[in-house]
């Protein structure tokens, strides 16, 4: 921190194509990612095939949203503004439009390559940065299946699936590096000072002198805890670490199935488990996913996966009617006829799911020093967690909220991230598809259609998760929001060749 005039104190920044770091990169390149793909298909019997396979693939580590250059500190910078301290007399004026900067006109311009001035900014603000060495992010993944044809019709698959993600990246690629180490979240005092709000009292801030007053830590006083943080001189400070990992095994069931005259019916089931501690790098952009508790502690955070999906069954099935010129009944029925009766069919997919598994949380944050997560409850040994009934039922009372107590202050609850044994409400939805064929050409290749199609065809609703904060004031564990459309209608022309 030698630039912005704080030498000493761990928490300098380089910039790349600099002498400080000579790489065009923020991340150092791995020119050595071996990644080997096998597989193999054997017929053992005429009827009868098995096939396995492996690969190892590799994530870029600039796939998440911070580790992007629009998001790079040192390509922009905002400068504060107060328009008017009174609501109606501004404070610029034509002749000084720029807000005042140390008793000055003028603006934070963008850090460029000047280390110097990258240091000022981010002095006491909460920056993000690429770290150099963090290990590249890579999934394993792995099959072996058995598929039997029987009879001339049909045909089974069953197969066994797996994958394994190494070094993945968390949330949008943003870690805490400043996060307050768990040694020091003690509820009886630290450092000789006693009491709960040991943590939260105010000591003074050294680097006070030396930030910009727009920083928005600009202030003679820092809480105790960020005094005990790795980077007391930042309101935090992110880095783009790959510190997490996933794991998958799947039972996979296939079963197709082909009839006289075009039908056809494919069955795919299957049962999966799915663990991790990160479920996706959009996090802004998705809802019911769990975020970090104690990022000290990463391997504690996992749990089973915000999306992950026990048992899954999806039936596809197509049936074009036997009526009609050519068909099994009405065989020799008339042209003009044909074309009012003949060439119906339908076509349909079911997909029947079970939930994903709820995160539990608590309204009032028991850690809530400096840069951690969410606190998360205790459980109450031996209480059953779930509540039996209809999804319908259960909307104001999903899980049994006495089985959780509030944790204690500044320490970490024992409920999992996401909890296995409470399961949010499933998937049940039929799509169906009603065609009406009117041939162009006498062998039927080219055909117009007619089709009306209806999503959600019994408009049942599929109802969100419920209310995680046990805790919460109002509508704790209920359900309250919907995820799916009601039924949808659509009809469509189109020309098959």
């Amino acid at each position: 921190m030698t630039a912005a005039g704080i030498p000493g104190v761990l928490g300098n920044f380089e910039l790349v194509g600099t002498p400080e770091r000579l790489s065009r990169f923020g991340m150092d390149p791995d020119n050595m990612q071996f990644s080997p793909h096998v597989g193999v298909s054997y017929r053992i019997r005429p009827n009868t095939v098995i096939n396995s396979g492996f690969g190892l693939f590799w994530l870029p580590n600039y796939l998440t949203t911070n580790g992007n250059p629009g998001w790079d500190p040192s390509t922009g910078f905002s400068t504060p503004t107060v328009y008017s301290s009174n609501g109606w007399t501004p404070t610029s004026n034509m002749s000084e439009p720029y807000p005042l900067i140390n008793g000055q006109p003028g603006i934070i311009l963008p850090p460029g390559h000047n280390a110097t001035q990258f240091q000022k900014n981010e002095l006491g603000n909460g920056p993000t940065a690429d770290i150099p060495n963090s290990p590249w992010s890579y999934t394993t993944q792995w099959n072996f299946g058995i598929q039997q044809q029987l009879g001339r019709s049909t045909a089974i698959d069953v197969s066994y699936a797996g994958s394994m993600g190494v070094h993945l990246p968390l949330s949008d690629g943003w870690f805490p590096l400043s996060t307050l180490p768990d040694a020091d979240l003690v509820s009886n005092g630290i450092n000789g000072v006693a009491g709960v709000s040991a943590l939260t009292d105010r000591v003074p801030n050294p680097y006070y002198t030396a930030m910009e007053p727009s920083a928005s830590d600009y202030s003679p006083t820092m809480s105790r805890a960020q005094s005990l943080t790795k980077f007391p001189e930042f309101n935090g400070v992110g880095g783009v670490v790959n510190a997490s990992e996933s794991n998958y095994q799947a039972l996979e069931l296939k079963i197709q199935r082909r009839f006289a005259a075009g039908a056809s019916i494919n069955l795919a089931y299957t049962f999966s488990k799915l663990q991790s501690n990160t479920d996706t790098i959009a996090g802004w952009l998705e809802s019911g996913i769990t975020g970090v508790g104690d990022y000290n502690n990463m391997k504690g955070e996992k749990s089973l996966s915000s999306t992950d999906a026990p048992q899954r069954l999806v039936i596809a099935y197509v049936y074009d009617i036997p009526v009609g010129r050519g068909k099994a009944l009405l065989p020799n029925l008339n042209r003009f006829a044909d074309e009012v009766i003949g060439g119906w069919g339908l076509q349909g997919l079911t997909t029947l799911m079970k939930g994903f598994p709820v995160g539990i949380s608590e309204r009032i944050d028991a850690i809530g020093t400096f840069d951690n997560g969410g606190s998360r409850p205790d459980v109450v040994g031996g209480c059953n967690k779930r509540i039996s009934g209809s999804a319908v039922k259960k909307l104001s009372g999903w899980y049994n909220t006495s089985c959780f107590t509030e944790s204690k202050p500044y320490v970490w609850g024992d409920e999992s991230r996401n909890d296995s044994s409470i399961i949010g409400p499933g998937v049940a939805n039929w799509d169906m598809s009603i065609v009406k064929k009117f041939p162009i050409t006498a062998d039927g290749r080219v055909n117009f259609q007619f089709r009306a199609e209806f999503y959600n065809l019994f408009n049942r609703v599929q109802f969100g998760a419920p209310n995680g904060t046990f805790d919460a004031t109002s509508e704790a564990a209920w359900v309250t929001n919907q995820n799916n459309q009601p039924r949808v209608a659509q009809f469509a022309l189109r020309i098959a060749f």
